[in-house]
């Protein structure tokens, strides 16, 4: 039993100084990172919690609070699979633990957690493949926020841990503002993301408003989900002929389950999101 907890202690005592090892890393250069940073270019905000402060949810680790508001776009920093989403959790609900979540997992086995998403914020889903730049959620102040909105941002070495131990720095390829002589973004500064006017995986330019539809492939039930309200919503298939057509009431909506039980093949979705069109394919087996 002694020996026992003599190893555990080493172990910890070693995971201790690992970790403050760590936080002296000195990464290359932004503009070589495989990263872009987690909302559109043109936009700005401040790292109001950076890397390994003394004190505070950063100690010895690894992590970025950027001051986003609720209900702002976040984007896929690196292209990847989403491994895991949750989005229950009330945006006033402050209790550690209850954070809305989407993680993506890259081609090297590194992981990104974007946290405390709005509530249904999700704009993937799990086991979807995203694009670097692509939006994946809705900004909020779900869970351990103190009731400040914010985006926290975290990469791991590999998906075996989500321990802070287990967190990589990260800096960014389009990073317009100050960096530290680590390379790392600096706690306090505010940060421009560079780069032409994107056009999303569905050809709209620029990255609002955006949709995602899934399951795609669909058996049966799909899921249609939008950054901002959709006014109508039409299916047709792959000879035109309609399949499907809804106009909403009002201010419109910005989630609709669409039932294509008994159909099958390639169909093509066109929805009217405030005036612009957003075109989709969709395979039903």
């Amino acid at each position: 039993m002694i020996r026992t907890l003599l190893l555990f202690s080493a172990l910890f005592f070693s995971a201790t100084i690992i970790a403050q090892v760590n936080c002296d890393t000195i990464l290359p250069p932004p503009s070589g990172s495989p990263y872009v940073l987690p909302y559109p270019p043109g936009k700005t905000y401040k790292v109001i919690q950076g890397n390994c402060p003394a004190i505070g949810g950063h100690a010895n680790t690894f992590a970025y609070d950027f001051d986003t508001q609720t209900g702002d776009t976040i984007v896929a920093c690196r292209q990847g699979v989403v491994i895991w989403v949750n989005e229950q959790y009330a945006d006033n609900d402050w209790a550690s633990g209850h954070e809305n979540n989407v993680f993506v997992r890259h081609n090297d086995g590194t992981v990104i957690r974007y946290t405390h998403l709005q509530q249904n914020g999700a704009l993937a889903n799990a086991n979807s493949a995203v694009s670097q730049g692509q939006p994946i959620g809705l900004s909020g102040s779900s869970g351990n926020t103190g009731g400040v909105p914010h985006l926290h941002l975290q990469a791991f070495r590999d998906g075996t841990s989500y321990d802070k131990w287990n967190a990589i720095p990260l800096n960014f390829s389009n990073t317009d503002g100050p960096v530290n002589g680590q390379n790392l973004l600096v706690s306090g500064q505010s940060y421009t993301a560079l780069g032409d006017t994107p056009v999303d995986v569905h050809g709209l330019s620029g990255m609002e408003p955006a949709m995602v539809v899934f399951p795609n492939p669909a058996e049966g039930e799909i899921h249609l989900r939008a950054t901002r309200p959709m006014r109508e919503i039409r299916i047709v298939d792959s000879l035109g002929r309609l399949a499907f057509q809804q106009k909403m009431e009002g201010a419109g909506t910005r989630e609709v389950y669409v039932d294509m039980s008994g159909k099958t093949g390639l169909f093509f979705l066109a929805a009217n999101i405030e005036g612009r069109q957003v075109a989709q394919k969709i395979l039903v087996r």
